[in-house]
């Protein structure tokens, strides 16, 4: 359990000894690991998704069963009170790891596949369920395609936009059979871009996919087989456009990804003889990755597949537009112009470049032969273009990073996992092991990764047989013996990104904004000199806790702000055109 007023009496130390010393710094290492507060016999969660925002707060989404659960003041209630009834659900913490909100399903059931933020701090959660109907907040999801006499064939997938405070803005629903791989827990990924749509993807296996009133078909020649499909929908919730990739065997897509060109890539493995994205056919005889890039328009500008037996089951972008993308091989591994061979197994990363090329490659790799072998789990970029994978350890063989550095399963271990970090020149920056939190060699639970923008790593996954399971200074505990039990903890590198990274402005200039009186009494005045660009501004007033008291449209030089009917104190004016964040100004009003 977090001890909060114990790290911040530790913090205030640390800097005292910073400052005497005549400098400052930020220790490596765990910053803090949290769990649930409670749990019901023979109950559980599970978890694999984390997500950082632009203030640094974190998402954590997965799922519970047996009767309930609670994270900080937060208690659910499963309302079929099953083992075998699994209930989605996301937390949102601060920096400091402090419960904001959190919210579950409350009808039946239900898991996440992904998460994912926009500028504005908005989180938009992806998943499946299979029943007619589900449930969040009293917000109804219905699956319009049920079909009770084939309880098998009725896996729908949901799509749900939370607020900054945790407001459902909307939900949406796609009628299908979503099926995931026999040993992959999440069939599928969601990515949103800089002018704040959301894609989605995943696999079907029924004749057409319908979302909203679009339908594509299934290839297959049964009609059976595993597809790929990708949507995306605007800020608004409305489908803009839905695309499907597949051949005549089972097809799959893991991962997805946007730049700040808001290009899509996909990443994903086909066992198809061939598989087509636009104009490029790739070919196999057997299971090979694939990575695709999508326009806005969701058109295919290039394709690429391995040469050997392989997955592509992680794919991250940094802000420097690198494109990395990660797997599992097990002898051999051939991508573009990069080839691995190890009889143990291991894990690859590649770097790729704008028309996915192979730029750089590395390959992580076992002293000992695993089986099954293997799977990698995360991928996540941080600020500094550093980009930083996770999967799991194997209790019996070390996993070599480098020319120098092996890691082994920590003693006692269950389920051991790692993540390591390398820079864009292939050096390594960092690793961290655990004790649990992987799940195991077949997949069965996944292990999630983000980075924040100073750099800090958030990791999430589920731990078994641990109790206390510490990481730090947090002991972690098990509850009325659950098999599993979902965490997150926030680690700093020793090379962290301690100041943000600003991606250059995407306006013709960049305005001069003030707010005039300030302080003010009952009435201020917002007045910018330049060019605010195209599309729709307005000035989004809210108090210090970032809650949403007005919006004001820009559509003059000058706007009035009323503040009558405001307290005194600290206000935040947040400028914004179209899905862009311009800057924010601290507005006082006192009387």
């Amino acid at each position: 359990m977090p001890r909060p007023n114990l790290r911040k009496t530790f913090a205030i130390l640390l800097f005292i000894c910073c400052a005497l010393a005549g400098g400052t710094a930020v220790a490596q290492g765990w910053k803090w690991a949290i769990g649930p507060t409670c749990g019901s016999l023979q109950g559980g969660s599970e978890g694999w998704l984390v997500k950082t925002d632009a203030a640094n707060n974190v998402f954590v989404a997965g799922y519970y069963y047996g009767y309930n659960i609670c994270f900080g003041p937060y208690s659910f209630y499963n309302p079929v009170n099953s083992a075998n009834t699994t209930q989605a659900m996301v937390i949102k913490y601060d920096s400091l790891g402090n419960v904001l909100w959190a919210h579950a399903s409350t009808r039946g059931q239900s898991r996440p596949m992904g998460i994912a933020t926009d500028a504005s701090g908005n989180l938009f959660m992806y998943g499946l369920f299979t029943t007619d109907t589900i449930a969040f907040d009293g917000t109804v999801i219905a699956n319009t395609g049920f079909d009770t006499a084939d309880r098998f064939s009725n896996t729908a997938y949901f799509l749900v936009k939370y607020s900054p405070d945790g407001n459902i803005i909307w939900a949406r629903s796609g009628q299908t059979n979503i099926h995931p791989p026999a040993n992959v827990l999440h069939p599928g990924a969601i990515a949103t871009d800089a002018e704040g749509n959301a894609y989605i993807s995943g696999v079907f296996n029924t004749p057409i996919f319908v979302a909203n009133n679009d339908t594509v078909g299934n290839t297959g020649a049964s009609n059976a087989t595993n597809d790929i499909f990708v949507a995306k929908y605007n800020p608004a919730g409305a489908l803009v456009w839905l695309k499907s990739f597949g051949g005549l065997k089972d097809d799959y897509i893991a991962d997805i990804a946007t730049s700040a060109d808001n290009k899509l890539y996909l990443a994903g493995y086909f066992n198809s003889g061939y598989i087509r994205f636009g104009t490029t056919t790739l070919y196999t005889q057997f299971e090979k990755a694939f990575v695709a890039c999508l326009d806005t328009a969701g058109k295919p500008q290039w394709a690429k597949g391995g040469n050997t037996k392989s997955k592509a089951e992680a794919i991250a972008v940094t802000r420097q537009n690198s494109i990395y993308v990660a797997g599992g091989f097990t002898d051999t591994l051939s991508f573009g112009d990069y080839f691995f061979r190890n009889n143990n197994g291991g894990y690859y990363l590649l770097k790729l470049d704008a028309d996915g090329n192979t730029a750089a490659g590395k390959a992580l790799y076992f002293t000992k032969p695993v089986t099954p072998c293997c799977n990698a789990y995360g991928l996540a970029a941080d600020g500094c273009g550093n980009v930083w994978l996770s999967s799991n350890l194997d209790n019996g063989a070390g996993l070599v990073l480098d020319g120098t550095h092996t890691l082994y399963p920590p003693t006692g271990s269950t389920d051991p996992m790692f993540f390591a970090g390398y820079s864009s020149d292939g050096s390594l920056v960092g690793y961290a092991t655990l004790k649990s939190g992987a799940g195991n060699n077949t997949g069965l639970s996944n292990t999630g990764l983000a980075a924040d923008t100073s750099g800090n790593i958030y990791l999430s996954g589920d731990y078994r047989l641990q109790s206390p399971f510490v990481i730090g200074n947090d002991s972690l505990y098990i509850y009325n013996g659950a098999i599993a039990t979902i965490f997150v903890a926030k680690y700093h590198p020793a090379l962290a990104c301690d100041t943000a990274i600003t991606p250059p402005p995407v306006y013709p200039d960049v305005p001069i904004i003030t707010i005039t009186p300030n302080p003010a009494a009952y009435e201020c005045v917002l007045d910018y000199n330049g060019s605010l660009g195209t599309g729709e501004a307005n000035v989004a007033l809210r108090d210090i806790a970032g809650r949403l008291i007005a919006t004001y449209p820009i559509t003059a030089r000058k706007t009035i702000l009323p503040i009558s009917n405001l307290a005194n104190g600290i206000y935040l004016c947040m400028v914004k055109v179209g899905a862009h964040p311009l800057y924010t100004i601290l507005l006082s009003v006192a009387r």
